[in-house]
């Protein structure tokens, strides 16, 4: 092996290296903007109260309120529709940029 290859494998090791440091600051900030406030709204649907609120709810009545109010029903109905089209439109993007990606070399 020359050293003009081992220099090239050493840069590797080290794009290695800082692409799983920014993988970690990247799940650390999902994580924090993401993950802990969908687990205390969750956390709020099965143990009313958990954060200090005096209001109490009837267990789980208060998730079951969406079906019966119009517009928290509609609001439910929308945000299930943007997620579905979201889905159906990232996937085949993504599927098309794979697509792009494997045929052509940069």
């Amino acid at each position: 092996m020359s050293p003009r290859n081992s220099g090239k494998l050493r840069s590797a090791a080290h794009r290695g290296q800082a692409e799983g440091a920014i993988g970690w600051i990247i799940l650390s900030v999902l994580a924090v903007l993401i993950i802990l406030p969908l687990g205390a709204v969750l956390l709020q649907i099965v143990s009313p109260g958990f954060f200090g609120n005096t209001e109490k709810a009837d267990g789980m009545s208060l998730l079951f309120e969406v079906f019966e109010k119009p517009l928290w029903y509609k609001a439910l109905g929308n945000s299930m529709s943007l997620g579905i089209w979201t889905t159906f439109f990232g996937t085949a993007f993504g599927a098309f940029l794979a697509n792009f990606r494997v045929k052509w070399e940069f």
